[in-house]
């Protein structure tokens, strides 16, 4: 895991590393998750959106 890539590579690292890897693993796996749901919901949106447009078209 790369700390460097923080504003504060020391505080992350410290703050880290009392999460075991599984724990570690399964905070990733929730975040994706749930950027997973809001991407599929605002293309939900889109989708909902176009069809709407396409249905009103004269």
């Amino acid at each position: 895991m790369s700390y460097n890539n923080t504003l504060y590579p020391d505080v992350c690292y410290t703050f880290l590393s009392h999460y075991t890897n599984a724990m570690l693993a399964h905070m990733v796996i929730i975040v994706n998750l749930a950027k997973v749901h809001r991407v599929t919901s605002n293309f939900s949106n889109l989708t909902h959106d176009a069809n709407y447009a396409i249905t009103k078209c004269p």
